[in-house]
């Protein structure tokens, strides 16, 4: 997988048990118009929440820690899987575009990564994008079913349908903030489109949420169709670091100096 090699050094801060630092991670894309188109690692303990700017309670997300006190208040770092509900602070903020649904907040950036794209000749479609929690009940039942076909028990069946669609508020889709392009299917890997994501969706704050080789972490299969909104400053240090949702989050918490210069 290619990574695009942004220079930007960062100070990395060190926490010690002598000191607890408390760090905010917010980030504000500015937006336009769109064009018309037909597993925490670490147990919980101590949180502490700081509100967003503007006051806006679905932008607040609290990732709690063992020690000390970091809070993620960003909505753009809103971690949803197998193991981690979508919060009940998180409200999606649903708008329609390019044909699908999605969170507003990423109407603009999407707009700019897809005009962008098509200057350098390279087409893109959204195949899915945001799900209501109905809809993601339906897709899972119908994952058991098929499951069910192929010979394996039921609890065998579910466990396996866990692999490719969640239950729903354990989907990255019930929050607006994921993207399924160009058919949703294994050849997009060798597809043009898919390599000109990789050296470009970080700088309009995408990412490939489920990379090859980090299944153990994400606890789903490698999906090269499958981008997420990140906001690109985590884009850009995440591909760095070559982590994962799951992996940044804990390394943030880890490294609150760093969320912090991250944030300004």
């Amino acid at each position: 997988m290619r990574r695009k090699n942004i220079g930007k050094m960062i100070v990395l801060g060190i926490l010690t048990p002598a000191a607890v630092v408390a760090a905010v991670v917010m980030f504000v894309y500015a937006v336009q118009e769109p064009p018309k188109q037909a597993a925490s690692v670490i147990s919980p303990a101590e949180t502490i929440s700081v509100p967003p700017q503007k006051q806006d309670p679905s932008n607040t997300v609290t990732v709690p820690i063992d020690s000390g006190a970091f809070s993620v208040s960003a909505w753009q770092l809103v971690l949803v899987n197998s193991e981690s509900k979508m919060p009940d602070s998180f409200q999606p903020q649903i708008t329609e575009a390019f044909g699908v649904e999605m969170d507003e907040r990423i109407v603009d950036p999407y707009t700019a990564l897809y005009t962008q794209a098509l200057d350098d000749g390279i087409s893109l479609w959204i195949s899915s994008a945001y799900r209501s929690p109905e809809k993601q009940q339906e897709l899972f039942e119908r994952e058991i079913e098929q499951n069910l076909r192929q010979g394996l028990s039921e609890p065998e069946a579910e466990q396996k349908a866990e692999t490719a669609v969640q239950r729903p508020y354990y989907s990255e889709h019930n929050t607006g903030l994921a993207i399924d392009f160009n058919g949703v299917t294994d050849d997009f890997k060798h597809d043009d489109a898919y390599e000109w994501l990789l050296d470009h969706a970080e700088e309009y704050g995408f990412v490939l949420r489920y990379p090859e080789g980090k299944e153990d972490i994400t606890g789903i299969m490698y999906e090269p169709w499958h981008f997420r909104y990140v906001g690109p400053e985590n884009a850009i240090r995440m591909n760095e670091l070559d982590l994962c949702l799951e992996e940044y989050i804990e390394y943030l918490k880890l490294h609150p100096q760093e969320a912090s210069e991250l944030s300004t």
